[in-house]
């Protein structure tokens, strides 16, 4: 997000120069990267990582089947105990649109110059986590902590184990069946208002709620409705992460701006642009290899479907003769469920935005 930390921070969210997934390196470097490193070890199992970018590593330990992911992350809200809890969610988010459940975590803390690891802002940010991780029955049983960095920042690895139970037969989707999504869309843009202006840390509860809020409830909706395919939207934006799901689904996506739903408490500056962190113009840069990104990206709400997101919903498609009858469990329980586009006949992994 390329703003400026000052020589003494104020302010916890001020603790790193950019917020949230904006230090990852973008799809296009890490496509580069997985490619140069299976052509240099002759490693199947890296290649197929740059190609498909699952959401969680799997591997056979014994008779059962284990998951692992691992994420980190820069202060994106204004609390420190509140960035714990959204960094744990967060991580837990790639577990839950595998359809896993997570066991236990490990942590990766990061503490800049002139704060002590024992400090009151590194003290509440891993108290905010493991309280979320208490909360979805997972354990925190060890971590890395690195002091002298340029930024605060927070991550997990976790490891869980695949849902089990009851599911339902559907079958592949095909073009027309509806494309769904399970939160609103903006974190980046509220992060970059609440960054640049110290006015604004009580504004975007709405974000913040959002952020906090677990997907478990609507993966394991999904699992039993026999749901495929299913991703989570994060650093890459809703654009890229629909791209790989379609990948998996063998089949090409339409999505619809008129459909495109962001935080409420964000409608108010669409018309004067959204503000966009620094992965927004890569983001746009890979996905113009598979969609029309570039003339979507002059359209008000292109920020919302190109920008990094933090602790995003979950997306997948879904039959259209059950997909009424899944809205209908969803507002049942009280879950979001937001029809975004379609599958459509194209090229297998093609987007278009309209």
């Amino acid at each position: 997000m390329a703003v400026v930390v000052p020589q003494t921070a104020t302010r916890f969210i001020d603790l790193a120069t950019d917020g949230g997934c904006s230090k990852k390196a973008d799809a296009g470097e890490l496509t580069s990267l997985l490619r140069n490193v299976a052509a240099n070890t002759g490693a199947a199992g890296i290649k197929e990582l740059s190609e498909t970018f699952p959401d969680v590593g799997r591997s056979q330990l014994g008779s059962s089947e284990c998951m692992a992911t691992v994420d980190i992350l820069f202060p994106m809200v204004p609390d420190a105990e509140d960035f714990g809890r959204i960094v744990a969610n967060h991580v837990l988010g790639d577990v839950y649109a595998a359809f896993g459940v997570p066991s236990f975590a490990l942590s990766i803390v990061g503490v800049p110059y002139g704060l002590e690891a024992s400090s009151p802002e590194v003290t509440q940010m891993l108290s905010g986590a493991i309280r979320h991780f208490e909360s979805a029955g997972v354990r925190l049983l060890g971590g890395h902590t690195l002091a002298k960095q340029a930024d605060v920042s927070l991550g997990f690895a976790v490891v869980g184990t695949p849902m089990t139970g009851k599911r339902e037969s559907i079958r592949k989707v095909q073009p027309g069946d509806p494309i769904f999504l399970t939160k609103p869309l903006g974190t980046s843009a509220a992060t970059l208002f609440w960054k640049l202006n110290d006015s604004q840390d009580g504004a975007f509860q709405d974000v913040r709620s959002s952020m906090l809020k677990s997907s478990a409830a609507s993966a394991s909706l999904l699992y039993r409705a026999g749901v495929n395919h299913c991703t989570d939207v994060t650093g890459f934006g809703l654009v890229n992460h629909l791209h790989r799901l379609m990948l998996r689904e063998t089949s090409a996506a339409e999505i619809f701006f008129e459909q495109i739903v962001g935080f409420s408490s964000l409608d108010l500056y669409l018309e004067s642009g959204l503000p966009t962190s620094s992965l927004y113009l890569q983001n746009v840069d890979f996905a113009s290899q598979f969609s029309n990104a570039f003339s979507a990206s002059t359209h008000l709400k292109s920020a919302l479907i190109f920008d990094a997101q933090v602790a995003g919903g979950l997306m997948f498609a879904y039959p259209t003769e059950v997909a009424d009858a899944l809205m209908r469990q969803f507002e049942q329980a009280g879950l979001e469920l937001i029809r975004i586009g379609n599958v459509k006949q194209g090229t297998v992994g093609e987007v278009t935005i309209a």
